[in-house]
């Protein structure tokens, strides 16, 4: 935003005042996202639980400013989103089983989105617009946020709601951010109307529910993110050789999430090397591998706002040691026997309690630890979280498995350098990271595109990868 206000300032509106709109594209190019009938469906339940004199007020994500007058690339907030389909900012959704009076008009949704502005439009590109809110997303009536203080202010004068209800607010808004001053017309007219009560748990509770359980249509999207993330797991083992640097299997990854259409990665990329496998959240992505070394690649792709979560170790010359093999194979078993506590009903925790018994055996075995009760010290966290929406996607860990859950299962073993640890062992991190569907029939694994046994992935190193290309580097 501050970079097009710059801008504007060299170029001025009066050169484009004469202008007009130009002929509707299909702003939304992508023929296979989410339909309006999902969203408006999502909405639909949603006012099921809302009491009738309850008014629900879903706000977007800011506009966040990267450096000066360069902000980062735009994601909508994940419950508008799931809510709308709407991906632009400065919007706001308000629903009411009782109806939302706006002139001559009572709807139970109502939408502030950002109006059409050709002068804008020429520097950042074209906007949906109320009609196209309405026509193509299905939302009852939209308006210019412009008005969206009138409206919703007028709405409480009259006393007619007796809760309002919204999720947790963003922190770190800019003061003058567009939403900053929507939060602001609602927690004023929230001081002056005390008695409306808000609890931020109720939407979020609704929400979590609701979106643990994917649909058909979310099905299809968290799929085709796990696919293209599978192959870019592959395109890096077959890429990964001595002398390559973090980075440079960093963008062999990027190459193929864009070559595939994701818009983003869900999360930063965790490609640590050497000492840098044994760092749970790594993304720094600066170190150049050695022969003999050992790679953790942590990376997810984001299609069409639906994130995977893949995790991959393997050698970077494309032969585990032995003290790699003995450490990955049981990591590998501790996630089998996971896999075989997914079941329905269990709680997603039996997973953890799996897996980290075949962790404390594994490590007892080898020497690394004199009693299971040690195993946490290289073990270091839980093996499963949904996905979706978001890389740890809505929902509680404690929550029983249902038909219809996308969710990890990740253990992992990392060994520090330390005295009372053999050396042999030092600088091995190992995790392995699946993502799975539960279906009627079972367990469904989803990520067996990118290889997990022992001899899989040696077999797959052995070949040319994309990173390997000659030219490849200016």
């Amino acid at each position: 935003m501050k970079k097009l206000l710059a801008l504007l300032f060299l170029f001025p509106f009066s050169t484009l005042s004469a202008q007009t709109l130009p002929a509707e594209p299909p702003v939304l190019y992508d023929t296979d996202l989410l339909p309006a009938s999902f969203h408006k469906d999502r909405r639909a339940e949603v006012m099921k639980k809302l009491p009738e004199n309850a008014l629900a007020v879903f706000f977007s994500s800011p506009v966040r400013n990267r450096q000066n007058d360069v902000d980062y690339l735009y994601r909508q907030d994940s419950n508008l989103y799931y809510l709308t389909g709407n991906p632009e900012a400065e919007s706001v959704l308000l629903m009411s089983p009782k109806g939302i009076k706006v002139g001559d008009k009572t709807v139970k949704e109502l939408m502030f989105v950002l109006p059409r502005n050709q002068r804008r439009e020429t520097w950042t590109g074209r906007r949906l617009g109320v009609e196209r809110v309405m026509n193509d997303l299905g939302i009852e009536l939209a308006v210019p946020n412009t008005e969206f203080a009138t409206i919703f202010g007028g709405l409480l004068k009259n006393g007619e709601y007796n809760a309002v209800y919204h999720l947790e607010f963003p922190k770190g808004i800019d003061e003058g951010d567009v939403l900053a001053m929507q939060i602001k017309v609602l927690n004023d007219a929230m001081i002056s109307n005390p008695n409306l009560n808000p609890n931020k748990d109720f939407l979020r509770n609704i929400l979590g529910d609701m979106r643990q359980i994917k649909t058909p249509e979310e099905q299809v999207l968290l799929i085709k993110s796990i696919e293209i993330s599978c192959a870019a797991h592959k395109e890096a083992m077959r890429s990964a050789v001595d002398g390559m640097t973090e980075y440079e299997l960093e963008a062999i990854v990027d190459f193929v999430y864009k070559r595939n259409g994701s818009e983003f990665a869900g999360y930063p990329h965790i490609i640590g090397s050497n000492e840098n496998s044994t760092i749970l959240h790594y993304n720094t992505n600066r170190r150049k591998f050695k022969n003999g070394e050992i790679v953790l690649l942590d990376s997810g792709a984001e299609y069409h706002g639906y994130t995977a979560d893949v995790t991959r170790t393997f050698p970077v010359n494309g032969t585990f040691s032995e003290e790699q093999k003995a450490v990955y194979e049981i990591v590998l078993a501790a996630q089998k026997a996971a896999e075989k506590a997914a079941v329905v009903g269990a709680s997603m925790n039996a997973t953890s309690i799996a897996a980290q018994q075949v962790l404390g055996e594994g490590l007892l075995r080898l020497g690394i630890i004199q009693r299971i009760s040690q195993a946490n010290r290289f073990t270091l966290h839980g093996v499963s979280h949904g996905i979706g929406l978001d890389v740890h996607d809505a929902g509680g860990y404690a929550t029983a498995f249902r038909v219809g859950n996308m969710f990890t299962i990740e253990p992992g073993i990392y060994i520090t350098p330390s005295a009372d640890v053999d050396a042999k062992w030092w600088n091995i991190g190992a995790r392995i990271e699946d993502d799975y569907l539960i279906k009627e029939s079972g367990l469904e694994r989803i990520s067996t595109c990118a290889p997990r046994e022992v001899a899989d992935i040696e077999t797959l190193m052995k070949e040319t990868g994309v990173g390997n290309l000659p030219n490849g580097k200016l």
